[in-house]
């Protein structure tokens, strides 16, 4: 079993003062401390704080919230990038042997010198103190001063099993990012950055203007990559809404009827409805074709092979007929369109996994996918069959579909009730009931077996409520407001990447059980009143999908808000002003203090709560009424006219009335 993590605290950045500028940017060559879990000792290092104790936490066991704040150019981002570059650097020189199939090569940045510094605490050691520390060619993993893991850029990985790998992992922490900002992670803003491209058994060439950061966006591999950045970009920065819909729709499936099932709502005023599904052929065809449908010609051989489909899962010894037997289907009715499609993407999905995923490298099946209706050689058979064996016990997320559709084939009834004609269009609850299945909400990962394949297309309904009463019947998801949806894309992707690392439970792979959150300008779409309630929304989730008892959770939330700031304690803010640490500059403290007192200081409004406009506005209309300077906007009765309908501030209002009384006076 996988060690229960009891602390993970992401607690301070050091950046060398040789690190690149390209890469620093605004950020100086010191300590940033993201909370007081650590501190500096009197010669300047960081250690363990001993004043601390975990009791002191005030969100619960194992989970910790940390703020960035400051000024746009502040350095927000850029430091949450130093995290992403020291991630990147350590994973790109450990996975350098790995066979990483479905996944683009990672590149090691060049001159990057920085440390990470986090404490960890499975259980056993008690509070650890950790470090990845990049020193220019090399990164070393350390744990409470003891070098236990250093990898050269030109250093030689082969003997390292995926068993020492997961055994260094043990140290250290998965990241999910969110940052939905239009101006973030576009690949030709680092461009300027060298990195080498890093390959097996200790080569490395340095290439000019590699886009590194699209590497993170294109890492299909079983999250051995310790990192995912969200929403998915293109190689030009483009975030692609649609499909980000069509994923968050997938992904809120099992959550929404997870929650229902527990009289729970997802999200405030709003209630599951339903969710309808319909069948869509041409999904699984377009599987095949993947990366071939610039190619018209491959297509449409491909094409025309899936659509034949029947002919080769009855042939002896094809791909095909090796993987549904050896799934346990020896007759299917490939005269239903539907379970002829169903068969295939399940032969789809099992090829796919022996090719993308590095657990599964050991099999050694160099068939594509779309080479299903060849005949498989001796050598090849033994190790299909070993494959699908594996996959079928297999109980993670790189499985789901393929036990989701399992299952279907193995339910699915042709005479039961007219079961072909309401598969074409159904609801979910309609899909349980042909089934003969009830829904199993203990857990969500049960619940995500029951969801209907994914060649099913779904679309959800919500009941919309005001005081706990429905007032509107089925509203789509795609009607609901950007700021609604922009809730779902943030917690749904979160849950769904939790759930996905900690359904990996094989001993010989890699298994995180210390995850850092990361939201970076979480407030973009968000209503005041969504910023307010964002924290303890976040935590409620956590809690009732029950992911906290398995895992240790570090949030790191970079934001404008002082609404978000309220929920944060004061050690746990980290205040940036042109790239320094003012920290010890602050004296109000945000944790539920005033909103104005926090807008002043903690976000460096100096020059107070207005808009620039009517504070120009305001400062001509008192110099004109108060020391007479010559303005040709102002006139006695248009300053009167300004101050009775426009200025609503009573205080400002009553003062500028005074002083327009006086000058009235001194006039006459």
């Amino acid at each position: 079993m996988p060690k229960r993590i009891q602390e993970f605290v992401i607690s301070a950045l050091r950046i060398d003062q040789r690190c690149k500028p390209e890469l620093r940017k605004v950020l100086k060559d010191e300590y940033y401390l993201f909370n007081k879990r650590c501190v500096r000792d009197n010669d300047g290092n960081i250690i363990l704080n001993p004043a601390y104790h975990r009791e002191y936490n005030v969100y619960g066991k194992k989970i910790n919230i940390n703020t960035i704040v400051g000024k746009n150019g502040s350095g927000k981002s850029s430091l949450l990038e130093m995290i992403y570059r020291i991630v990147n650097n350590f994973s790109s020189l450990l996975v350098r042997d790995t066979r990483r199939g479905g996944a683009y090569p990672l590149y090691f940045i060049d001159g990057l010198l920085a440390d990470l510094f986090y404490v960890i605490d499975n259980g056993e050691d008690g509070s650890q103190l950790a470090c990845l520390s990049c020193r220019e060619n090399e990164v070393v993993l350390i744990v409470d001063g003891n070098e236990i893991l250093s990898l050269h850029l030109y250093g030689d990985n082969t003997k390292l099993n995926q068993a020492d790998i997961s055994m260094y992992w043990d140290k250290l922490f998965y990241t999910i990012v969110t940052n939905y900002s239009v101006q973030s992670f576009i690949s030709t803003d680092y461009k300027e950055e060298q990195a080498y491209k890093v390959e097996p058994r200790g080569n490395a060439q340095l290439k000019d203007e590699v886009q590194w950061m699209s590497s993170l966006f294109h890492k299909n591999d079983g999250y051995l990559t310790p990192i995912v950045l969200n929403p998915y970009r293109d190689e030009n920065g483009n975030m692609n809404m649609a499909n980000e819909l069509h994923l968050t729709i997938a992904r809120l499936t099992s959550i929404l009827v997870f929650f229902k099932e527990k009289k729970m709502d997802f999200l405030e005023g709003y209630r599951l409805h339903d969710i309808m599904y319909q069948f869509d052929p041409q999904m699984v065809v377009d599987k095949f074709i993947g990366h071939f449908d610039d190619d018209s010609i491959i297509a449409d051989s491909i094409s025309s092979h899936v659509c034949d489909f029947a002919k080769y899962a009855n042939t002896p010894n094809t791909y095909a007929n090796i993987i549904l037997k050896r799934c346990g289907f020896f007759s299917l009715d490939y005269s239903n369109i539907i379970i002829e499609r169903a068969a295939a993407y399940l032969v789809y999905k099992i090829l796919s996994i022996a090719n993308k995923y590095p657990s599964y490298s050991i099999f050694k099946i160099t068939k594509s996918p779309e080479l299903f209706h060849e005949t498989v050689d001796n050598r090849d058979k033994l190790n299909l069959g070993a494959l699908v064996d594996e996959i079928i016990k297999d109980k993670s997320h790189i499985t789901l579909k393929v036990r989701q559709t399992c299952r279907f084939l193995q339910l699915y009834r042709p005479n039961n009730n007219g079961i072909r004609d309401l598969f074409q269009l159904f609801s979910f609850s309609e899909y349980q009931e042909a089934l003969k299945d009830s829904v199993n909400a203990n857990s969500l990962v049960t619940l995500m077996e029951q969801i209907p394949p994914s060649f099913f297309v779904p679309t959800i309904y919500f009941d919309k409520l005001e005081d706990g009463v429905v007032k509107e019947v089925q509203v789509p998801l795609t009607q609901m407001s950007s700021g609604e949806r922009q809730y779902l894309y943030n917690f749904s992707t979160v849950i769904y990447h939790m759930r996905n690392l900690l359904s990996i439970q094989d001993t010989q792979r890699v298994r995180y059980r210390s995850i850092h959150l990361v939201f970076d300008e979480v407030e973009i779409c968000f209503h005041p009143e969504y910023q307010r309630k964002f924290i303890n929304s976040l935590l409620a989730i956590l809690d009732r999908t029950r992911i906290i008892p398995h895992c240790s959770v570090q949030i790191t939330i970079a934001t404008h808000s002082p609404f978000i700031l309220s929920d944060v304690i004061q050690d746990n803010i980290l205040y940036l002003k042109d790239g320094h640490d003012v920290r010890e500059q602050i004296t109000v403290n945000p944790f539920g203090a005033n909103i104005n007192d926090v807008l002043q200081q903690s976000f460096f409004l100096e020059n107070g709560f207005m808009g620039e406009f009517v504070q120009r506005k305001i400062n001509s209309l008192v110099d004109f009424l108060k020391e007479g300077k010559h303005n040709s906007q102002w006139s006695i009765p248009s300053a009167r006219f300004f101050i009775e309908n426009n200025v609503g501030d009573p205080v400002i209002k009553g003062l500028l009335e005074e002083l327009l009384t006086e000058k009235t006076e001194n006039d006459a």
